[in-house]
């Protein structure tokens, strides 16, 4: 999705440095040496009174329509809910402290969140508790996408190519090769993942890269854009076909249920962060530079507009007040 997504962990190599340097000058005891390092996906969120001004990096509705639940997570397992766009509270429950990445609901009560460390999560109340399904103590190669076709059967994408499968509800998740296993797809991250139950399938990633699958994932067929930059996020349209976007102000549309593919010109060369669609059939884009994109047209042409505080911009979604907006300093409210 979107550079907000990446946290290099100065700590480790902060602990590197003072044990390569400390010499005879330190003794450090063996017993310290011995204890694993704690990471972020050891422990739960805590409950904070700023959640609210968190960097969130995703947010939808549980349920579907603008009048339903939000659901916004980002850094440090913060999971944000509200079910009036006006006030947001923190999750109950959360079992992290892993930045979560992307989140996805069936219905008002069932959805998944997945983020660094390799996590996914699964809530059952609407997002008001969530439980760990799995995590990556060994590579914790961060996800970045997650789409569920029904509450048994999932997949997730991540950094370098990953993707992982379950049939089980969560219980076990095997490894799957939808942009090939050769290095060089290996090496590309996949950014997002959206499809509709019983219809298309589609991933997008780095270089411009658009994986389509019409039966549920079994089988993947590469598509081009004729672009090398990334594209971090795509949604499917109500009244069918995809909406992509990514680096550079890169955004194409599809009418043909991912099948073809053609570039939608925009202003400005902002990084295309969010994306989502109301109820009236309009969508709207969230970008860098506080920009604000809109169509009314299924996605053929697009208006902007620009906050004055030209806060860059993460995520969107609707609401009876309008567009809510969220940013790597949290809730910025409605456009």
């Amino acid at each position: 999705m979107q550079i907000f997504r990446f946290r290099t962990e100065f700590h480790l190599v902060v602990l590197f440095i003072a044990l390569s340097c400390a010499g005879s000058s330190l003794q450090v005891q063996a017993s310290a040496l011995d204890k694993p390092l704690r990471i972020p996906a050891d422990r739960p969120a805590l409950q904070a009174a700023k959640a609210v001004s968190a960097n969130i990096v995703s947010a939808t509705h549980a349920g579907g329509g603008d009048a339903s639940r939000i659901v916004a997570v980002g850094d440090y397992g913060v999971v944000l809910l509200s079910d009036d766009g006006k006030s947001f509270r923190q999750a109950g429950e959360v079992p992290v402290q892993s930045t979560l990445t992307d989140v996805q609901f069936l219905d008002t009560e069932h959805g998944w969140a997945v983020g660094h460390d390799g996590v996914v999560l699964s809530t059952d109340d609407g997002g008001e508790h969530w439980r760990l399904l799995r995590r990556d103590d060994a590579a914790r190669i961060p996800l970045l996408g997650v789409w569920f076709e029904n509450p048994s059967h999932g997949i997730a994408v991540g950094q370098f190519g990953m993707a992982i499968e379950t049939q089980d509800y969560g219980k076990t998740w095997s490894v799957i090769h939808p942009a090939g296993d050769d290095a060089e797809s290996m090496d590309m991250h996949l950014n997002g993942i959206a499809g509709v139950r019983g219809g298309p399938l589609v991933i997008v990633g780095e270089r411009g890269l658009i994986l389509v699958s019409m039966d549920n994932g079994k089988h993947w067929e590469q598509h081009s854009t004729a672009q090398n930059g990334s594209l971090w996020n795509v949604i499917p349209l109500r009244e069918g076909g995809f909406v992509a976007g990514g680096i550079g102000g890169h955004l194409y549309l599809s009418t043909k249920n991912g099948l073809q593919w053609r570039r939608v010109k925009v202003e400005g060369q902002e990084s295309l962060n969010g994306i989502t669609q109301f109820d009236d059939g309009s969508i709207w884009v969230a970008a860098s530079g506080g920009l604000v994109l809109s169509s009314y047209d299924g996605g053929e042409t697009f208006n902007m507009s620009t906050r004055a505080d030209r806060l860059p911009l993460t995520s969107i979604v609707g609401s009876a007040a309008g567009p809510i907006l969220f940013s790597p300093i949290g809730l910025v409210g409605a456009n």
